[in-house]
């Protein structure tokens, strides 16, 4: 029986809006489909070995998780996603574990720090629905200290913010310090409010 290669692509199409030429390849999938299907315009490449059925397709932010599989979304790109300013960059801030190397072509500014890396990771919803990693609001702040960062103006709003912040968790915020070597202190010059 010969196994129906767009049935497949469609398939894989339906569950996230795209469909990668590794998904073809793991599914021993002939990559010609792919470019059958573009040339029908029954797909539109999005980056090298990504294509999508949308030509509209607006979740770049998800996407370039999706293909960076890595990266953690930090600082400013972080607290955009909680919600908590309405910053939008040409600039991605992310981090990644030691080496991992992200294409310039995606405008991402990465940080590796094999130490660190994954602590806070926390689960966020992309504009479009679909499922993100980013930094906890309480690591996010401990980074803007720790990476000497927290004089820039938009830290000023995110320590101010937090005090407001719906899912404030100074205990997650106390532990989170320890765990990175941050001095409590740090948050208090920023007039942090640690009380419980």
């Amino acid at each position: 029986m010969k196994k129906n290669y767009i049935e497949m692509i469609k398939k894989e199409l339906s569950k996230q809006g795209i469909v990668t030429s590794s998904f073809c390849r793991q599914n021993n999938i002939p990559l010609v489909y792919l470019q059958r299907m573009v040339e029908r315009k029954q797909l539109y490449k999005l980056t090298n070995g990504v294509f999508t059925n949308d030509n509209a397709f607006t979740d770049d932010i998800w996407l370039k998780q999706k293909i960076n599989k890595k990266i953690i979304f930090s600082g400013l790109t972080a607290l955009s996603m909680l919600g908590e300013t309405d910053w939008i960059g040409a600039v991605t801030y992310c981090d990644g574990p030691k080496g991992y190397k992200v294409s310039n072509k995606w405008n991402i500014e990465l940080k590796t720090d094999s130490k660190y890396y994954g602590l806070g990771e926390i689960k966020v919803k992309s504009p479009e629905g679909r499922d993100m990693r980013c930094y906890s609001y309480e690591r996010i702040l401990c980074d803007l200290i720790r990476r000497r960062e927290a004089d820039y103006d938009w830290a000023y709003d995110a320590f101010e913010n937090y005090n407001y912040y719906e899912n404030r968790n100074v205990k997650e915020l106390k532990s989170m310090a320890k765990k990175m070597n941050v001095d409590l202190i740090e948050f208090s010059k920023r007039g942090l409010n640690l009380n419980e």
